[in-house]
């Protein structure tokens, strides 16, 4: 990645740690995705998917917040 001038790279789930280490090495920017990407926002439920929404990124921060990738 560092030969194109790349510093950042999207991560599908699972985030590894591995990679967030080599990350973390590197000096590149991790952009995690949480679950959330695949569910609908229709009006019907949506209350119910802001509250998996905020908790899907809370539990990433809580595991993550350590590695400043």
């Amino acid at each position: 990645m560092d030969w194109i001038g790349a510093n950042s790279f999207a991560q599908p789930l699972p985030v590894l740690r591995a990679m967030l280490d080599m990350a973390d090495r590197l000096g590149f920017l991790v952009i995690a995705e949480t679950p959330a990407v695949g569910l609908f926002f229709r009006e019907d439920g949506l209350d119910r998917r802001s509250e998996l929404c905020l908790r899907y990124v809370q539990e990433l921060v809580a595991r993550d917040r350590n590695h400043p990738a």
